[in-house]
């Protein structure tokens, strides 16, 4: 877990087994401002939402070892509604990306257009 910078208020959790990729994602959002929560599975996710975490958004990979990212994404749907979810996959399937819809993700990250587009969308409100 990263502090915000000083006068955020942006918290957001990231759930992704890749090393890599957390890395990635945390330092790019540590950077715009926001503190940042990891879980590396499923199950440590749906944990901490379930223990009371209420981030601005989360990122939840969707191929997760324990619990499924759909998991994650209908927990945070049922628990933590005002949290914005993204979906994030290396697939870019639109089935897919439906089915992330349908599980509660407000959006969908391709993992191929990068740390910007999750930043892009964890900034829209509504």
């Amino acid at each position: 877990m990263t502090e915000p910078a000083a006068g955020s208020s942006r918290t957001i959790l990231i759930v992704e087994d890749d090393d890599e990729a957390l890395a990635r994602f945390d330092r790019a959002f540590h950077s715009a401002g926001w503190a940042t929560v990891d879980a590396r599975n499923g199950s440590d996710a749906i944990a901490l939402v379930k223990a009371g975490l209420r981030p601005t958004a989360a990122l939840v990979d969707i191929g997760l070892p324990g619990a499924s990212g759909f998991d994650v994404l209908r927990e945070i749907r049922s628990s933590a509604p005002a949290t914005r979810a993204l979906a994030c996959s290396s697939l870019e399937d639109p089935i897919l990306v439906a089915t992330c819809r349908r599980a509660g993700a407000a959006d969908f990250v391709a993992k191929s257009k990068g740390v910007a587009e999750a930043l892009r969308l964890a900034e829209v409100k509504g």
